[in-house]
C-alpha cells in the first residue's frame, strides 16, 4: 500500500507543478497599463447613447475590448489600433488620449457626433499611419504639428468646417 500513496503523492505533486509554474510560459501579456488608462479616461470623456456601445471594462484587457488591436512590444500588448466608427460618440476629443497612445497606428473615429476643434496633441501619435475623423461636427483648423506625422499615409475629415485649410505656419 505505501506504493501507492507514494504513487498518488508524486502524481498530486507534478500536477500542481503543472498548473503552478507551466501558465507563466504560455501566458499572453496583457494590455499595457498605460494604454489601459488613457483608453478608460477617453470612455469617460464623451458621452454614449444608451445602451452603451462599448463592451469596454476595467477589470477587462483592453487588447479584448470592442474596437480595439494591440501587438506585442517588450512583454506587453501596445493599443495599435482604435476604431470606433458610427458608435453615436459625443462631445470633444480628448487631448489626453493622444498623449499616451503612443504605440496607435490607426485611428478611426469617423461618423460620431464629436466637436470642437482637432486636438494638436495628435502629432504626438508619431506611429499613426492611418487618420479618419470624417463625418463628425469638427470646426477649426488642421494643426500644423501633423506635418511632424511622417507614417500617415490616409487622412480623412469630410465634412468638416474648415476656419482655415491649414495651420499658417505648416507646410504640408
Amino acid at each position: 500500500m505505501p506504493n501507492t500513496k507514494n504513487t498518488e503523492l508524486l502524481l498530486f505533486l507534478g500536477q500542481w507543478v503543472f498548473l503552478v509554474l507551466l501558465p507563466p510560459c504560455f501566458a499572453s501579456a496583457a494590455c499595457h497599463q498605460v494604454d489601459h488608462e488613457a483608453l478608460l479616461c477617453f470612455s469617460l470623456a464623451f458621452k454614449v447613447p444608451s445602451p452603451p456601445p462599448l463592451n469596454w471594462s476595467a477589470s477587462v484587457d483592453c487588447c479584448s475590448w470592442e474596437g480595439i488591436s494591440c501587438r506585442q512590444d517588450d512583454g506587453h500588448q501596445r493599443v495599435v489600433g482604435l476604431w470606433l466608427p458610427g458608435r453615436g460618440l459625443t462631445g470633444l476629443l480628448p487631448s489626453d488620449l493622444f498623449s499616451s497612445l503612443s504605440n496607435l497606428q490607426v485611428l478611426d473615429l469617423s461618423s460620431n457626433n464629436f466637436s470642437g476643434n482637432i486636438p494638436d496633441q495628435i502629432s504626438n501619435l508619431t506611429n499613426l499611419e492611418k487618420l479618419n475623423l470624417s463625418h463628425n461636427h469638427l470646426t477649426g483648423q488642421i494643426p500644423g504639428s501633423f506635418q511632424s506625422l511622417h507614417l500617415l499615409s490616409s487622412f480623412s475629415v469630410h465634412t468638416m468646417i474648415f476656419r482655415d485649410l491649414y495651420h499658417p505656419e505648416s507646410s504640408f
